[in-house]
């Protein structure tokens, strides 16, 4: 078994949740990447500080917020890699010119 079928099998809402509505939300939607990862984040914040708020609400909130910032630290990663690599495309095109 690959990698990617023992991971869907272990976190199944990484397959049957957030993957669909990452494409929901580019596809359907038509929001640019960085607006769509952040969605996805917030989904899955959401998601998670629900299953934890009936045992302690603000904990709950706490959990939740903990995945706005994975989204918005993976959101910045993204931007980060694009820049980098739209910045050493320019380079390379240069160079063979």
């Amino acid at each position: 078994m690959s990698k990617k079928g023992i991971n869907s099998i272990l976190y199944a809402p990484e397959k049957y949740v957030f993957s669909p509505t990452y494409s929901f939300l580019r596809r359907k939607m038509k929001l640019d990447m960085y607006s769509s990862i952040m969605g996805t984040y917030a989904l899955s914040g959401v998601l998670h500080g629900a299953m934890v708020a009936p045992i302690n609400v603000p904990t709950g909130i706490a959990f939740g917020s903990v995945f706005l910032g994975f989204g918005a630290l993976k959101a910045r990663d993204k931007f980060l890699e694009t820049k980098k690599r739209n910045s050493l495309e320019g380079v390379v095109s240069k160079q063979v010119a």
